[in-house]
C-alpha cells in the first residue's frame, strides 16, 4: 500500500514537473538562446534596452536621456544618479561630449520648425550657455580634443566651421563657405586634435583637404585628384576615405567599393591603409567604407555591408572584433571615448541590444 502511495506521489510529481515546464516553455528557450546570442558579442556592460543613451563619461558612467534631464548613469550599480541638464521643452539630444571642466552638448527639434543648439555646461556653474544655434537641416557634429571643439554649422547662406575654447568660452570661425556654391559638392565635418583642424571640399573631379594650424591660425592645403574625403586626424597620422569605382566582371556592372587611405608625409602620397592586413576584416572589393570616425587610440567605420564589426587599436596595432564568431547583424558603434565605445545590435526590426565595451 505504502508502494502504490509513493508511486502516485512520483507520478503527481513527475507531471506536475512536465506541467510547469511546458507552461515556461517559452521563457526558457527564449531565456536560453539569450544567453547563446550574448556570447557572440565582446562586451563590458549589457545596458537595458529602454535607456536613451547619449554619451560616455567614464567605463563606469554613460549619460542617458530621460525626458527633458540628461542624467549620470552608473553601470556598476545600474543606477540612475545625479541630473547633469535639463533639455528644452520638444528638443532631443543629438550628441553629447564631456570635457575636464563640464559638458557639451546639442539638441535638435525637427516639429514644427528645424532647430539645432549647441550648449556648455560647466560643473561649476549652474549657468547652461548657448554658443550656436541654426535652423539649417544639418546636424552639427562635434569633435573635441583638449579643451577645444570644432564643428560645421550651416545657415542659409554659408557653411561655418568653428572652433571654441573650452576654458574661456572665445569662438573662432576658421572657414565659410556659401551654401549655394555648387561647385562645393562635398564639405566634410571637421576633425581635431592638439595642434590642427582638418576637413575637405570635394567635387566631381578632385578633392581639396585643408588643415588649419590652432597655433598660427594659418590654413594649408593638400590638393589630390584622387577624390580623398572625410579626412581625420590620428595624433601626426592623416587618414581618409578614397573614392573608387569598381567594375564587377561577373555582373558585368560597376558600384563603389571605397577604401580607407593614409597620407605618407614622406613621399606626400596617400597609400593604402594597412594593405596587407585589411583584406581579413574588409570584405573588399565588394564592401564601400561610407565614413570614419576616430577617438583617443581607437578606428571604426561604417560601411555598405556592416558597421562596427571591428575597431582598429593603433596603439598595440591590431583589428579588435566585437563579434566573437561569425554572426549575421546590424552592429553599428554610435560613438566612443577613449578606449571605449558604446555599439546597437540590431536583433529584431524594432529590438535593439546595447552594450559598452571597454576594449583594454
Amino acid at each position: 500500500m505504502k508502494k502504490k502511495r509513493n508511486l502516485i506521489y512520483l507520478l503527481i510529481l513527475i507531471v506536475c514537473t512536465f506541467s510547469i515546464l511546458f507552461i515556461f516553455k517559452n521563457k526558457i528557450n527564449k531565456y536560453i538562446n539569450n544567453y547563446k546570442l550574448m556570447n557572440k558579442f565582446n562586451y563590458t556592460y549589457k545596458i537595458n534596452s529602454n535607456l536613451d543613451v547619449k554619451g560616455i563619461i567614464d567605463e563606469n558612467n554613460i549619460i542617458i536621456q530621460d525626458g527633458e534631464k540628461l542624467i549620470k548613469y552608473n553601470l556598476k550599480k545600474s543606477k540612475r544618479e545625479n541630473v547633469l541638464v535639463s533639455v528644452e521643452n520638444g528638443y532631443n539630444v543629438n550628441s553629447v561630449n564631456t570635457f575636464e571642466n563640464g559638458i557639451i552638448w546639442v539638441e535638435t527639434k525637427d516639429i514644427p520648425n528645424i532647430s539645432s543648439k549647441i550648449y556648455i555646461k560647466y560643473y561649476d556653474s549652474d549657468n547652461i550657455l548657448l554658443i550656436d544655434e541654426t535652423t539649417n537641416k544639418i546636424l552639427p557634429q562635434l569633435s573635441v580634443s583638449d579643451n577645444k571643439v570644432v564643428y560645421y554649422i550651416a545657415d542659409e547662406k554659408l557653411f561655418n566651421i568653428k572652433m571654441v575654447n573650452l576654458e574661456s568660452g572665445e569662438m573662432n570661425i576658421i572657414s565659410s563657405y556659401e551654401s549655394n556654391n555648387s561647385n562645393k559638392k562635398y564639405i566634410s565635418q571637421p576633425n581635431i586634435n592638439s595642434s590642427s583642424i582638418v576637413w575637405s571640399c570635394m567635387d566631381t573631379e578632385k578633392s581639396i583637404i585643408y588643415i588649419y594650424d590652432i597655433k598660427t591660425n594659418s590654413i594649408n592645403e593638400l590638393s589630390d585628384n584622387e577624390l580623398i574625403y572625410n579626412p581625420i586626424f590620428k595624433g601626426n597620422i592623416l587618414l581618409g576615405i578614397k573614392q573608387n569605382i569598381y567594375f564587377d566582371e561577373e555582373i558585368n556592372d560597376s558600384y563603389s567599393s571605397n577604401y580607407i587611405v593614409e597620407f605618407d608625409i614622406e613621399s606626400k602620397k596617400w597609400t593604402k591603409f594597412k594593405e596587407n592586413i585589411i583584406s581579413n576584416y574588409v570584405f573588399e572589393p565588394k564592401e564601400s567604407i561610407f565614413a570614419l570616425a576616430y577617438n583617443s587610440d581607437l578606428l571604426y567605420w561604417t560601411s555598405s555591408l556592416r558597421n562596427g564589426n571591428y575597431v582598429y587599436d593603433f596603439t598595440n596595432d591590431i583589428f579588435i572584433p566585437i563579434i566573437k564568431e561569425s554572426y549575421n547583424t546590424n552592429t553599428n558603434i554610435i560613438f566612443s571615448k577613449e578606449n571605449i565605445i558604446y555599439y546597437e545590435v540590431t536583433i529584431e526590426e524594432n529590438e535593439k541590444l546595447k552594450f559598452i565595451y571597454n576594449i583594454k
